[in-house]
């Protein structure tokens, strides 16, 4: 198994940052509705959820799972784009 600390893992994330932040600046409600969604899905109880798959504790309940969920995509596209609007805010 190779280390994350080679050049190329660094530039395939950096890449792959910058996509899913053009994403998130450009289709703001698909973002939101696929990160509740898949967040949602991955931590839902391990009877209905795919989160066991993976590894991933379970929440209680499914609508503790939605919950995080919608906290989890308000973080990220209300994060995402108040970083850019401050970056070009100041440039």
């Amino acid at each position: 198994m190779q280390t994350l600390s080679r050049p190329s893992f660094g530039a395939i994330l950096f890449i792959a940052g910058a996509v899913a932040s053009v994403i998130v600046l450009q289709f703001p409600w698909f973002s939101f509705l696929t990160t509740l969604l898949v967040w949602t899905a991955l931590r839902a109880p391990e009877s209905i959820g795919v989160g066991g798959l993976l590894k991933i504790a379970p929440a209680p309940s499914v609508s503790q799972a939605a919950y995080e969920g919608l906290w989890a995509a308000t973080a990220l596209v209300f994060g995402v784009s108040l970083s850019f609007e401050f970056v070009r805010a100041f440039l």
